[in-house]
C-alpha cells in the first residue's frame, strides 16, 4: 500500500508532465524533473523490496504455539 501511495505521490504526476512533452516543448530543467522520477521508482524499488523481505521472513518464522491444556 505504501508503494501505491508513493507512486500516486511521485511518479504518476511526472508521468503525466512527460505526456504533455509529446506536444509541448521539453523545458530547459528537463533532468530535474527526470531524476525525481528515477528517485521515485527506487524508493519504490525499496518499499517493494522491504515488503517482500517482511512476507517471506513471516512465513520463515515459527510463532510459538500455546501449549493445549488437558483437562481429566
Amino acid at each position: 500500500m505504501l508503494a501505491f501511495v508513493s507512486w500516486i505521490l511521485f511518479v504518476a504526476p511526472m508521468n503525466a508532465e512527460f505526456a504533455q512533452w509529446l506536444t509541448h516543448p521539453v523545458p530547459a530543467n528537463w533532468a530535474r524533473y527526470r531524476d525525481q522520477w528515477e528517485c521515485a521508482h527506487a524508493i519504490n524499488a525499496v518499499i517493494k523490496l522491504l515488503g517482500l523481505s517482511l512476507l517471506a521472513l513471516s512465513v520463515l518464522v515459527e510463532i510459538p504455539k500455546k501449549k493445549a491444556i488437558d483437562y481429566p
